[in-house]
């Protein structure tokens, strides 16, 4: 009875396996399982159901292979045998640069090499060292030493004998005067252009009588004018006239110095005895000869009616004087 219970379990194992090849024939080549029910026969009842499987599978590769030349011959579609998977390449990771945000992107700046620890005692000690071997050049002598300001010295003003408020200072007002407005009457004639000026001294030309008695006549009694001359009294010791033409000029002095003297009648008198004197033509002649026939002086009209001999500022003049 165990035998034949045996018998019966292979058996059943047998059409299992024999319907499985069966369907695989039919799917696979499209042909009948025929062959395979034979083989299956011929199997041993006593193997394992493991083994059989293998027997079976290891019969059926030179059927199968014989079948599908079979089919070749036939029309069938040849099977594409399977090729094994051939193992991806792991890529290698590859490092993107990233795009910038926007473009203002601000620049990283690099990263700083660890500087020598020495660096800064080795730069301080050679600080040192050159600070100390300036030093003496230093104390020695003050144009090296960047800190050192000069002292600014007081001006000493001191009076000469030809300064001071008298017939040649006032001279030299009134001839300065007389000048200054001969000349303002040429640059309104000749529209300030000196070329034209200049031709005009050359051809000695006159300018047009209202022209003349425009700037000429009154020019001595402009007492706002001459109220711009102050005489100083120095602390070094004598007293200068300040004003237009001369060395000394009213900015020049504290007003505590001032004498408050007023001077303006004297400047006038000699300015009309002045302009009487020469008269026009007198003027015009020593305007037509100009700076080169003196001195050379900006201020020629103070040469030729003050520097002369036994004129106001003559050196005899002023010794007498003094």
């Amino acid at each position: 009875r165990t035998r034949s219970a045996r018998a019966l379990l292979w058996a059943l194992v047998l059409f299992a396996l024999v319907g499985v090849v069966a369907a695989q024939g039919t799917h696979r080549y499209g042909y009948g399982s025929g062959r395979q029910l034979q083989d299956a026969d011929d199997v041993d009842p006593d193997l394992e159901p493991t083994e059989i499987a293998g027997e079976l599978a290891g019969d059926d590769a030179p059927v199968a292979d014989e079948a599908a030349g079979d089919a070749a011959g036939s029309g069938a579609v040849e099977p594409v045998p399977e090729t094994p998977e051939e193992e991806e390449e792991t890529p290698e990771p590859v490092e993107s640069t990233p795009e910038p945000a926007s473009t203002d992107a601000v620049e990283v700046p690099a990263e700083v090499e660890d500087e020598d620890p020495m660096a800064d005692y080795q730069s301080t000690a050679t600080a040192t060292a050159t600070a100390t071997k300036s030093s003496p050049k230093s104390s020695s002598g003050s144009s090296g030493d960047a800190t050192f300001v000069k002292k600014k010295t007081k001006r000493v003003l001191y009076a000469r004998p030809n300064q001071h408020p008298g017939p040649c200072t006032y001279c030299r007002s009134a001839a300065h005067r007389l000048q200054t407005a001969l000349a303002a009457a040429h640059r309104r004639h000749h529209q300030n252009n000196q070329t034209h000026i200049e031709a005009a001294r050359a051809s000695k030309e006159k300018v047009p009588d209202e022209t003349y008695r425009a700037f000429m006549h009154g020019v001595c009694e402009d007492a706002e004018y001459w109220a711009h001359y102050k005489s100083f009294a120095l602390e070094t010791g004598g007293t200068v006239l300040a004003g237009a033409g001369l060395e000394w000029s009213p900015t020049d002095h504290d007003q505590k110095t001032d004498t408050e003297t007023n001077h303006a009648d004297d400047l006038a008198k000699v300015c009309l005895d002045m302009s009487d004197a020469a008269a026009e033509d007198g003027l015009y002649e020593t305007w037509w000869k100009g700076a080169k026939a003196f001195t050379g002086r900006k201020w020629f009209f103070q040469d030729a009616y003050c520097f002369g001999a036994g004129q106001a500022c003559d050196a005899k003049a002023i010794k007498n004087e003094l």
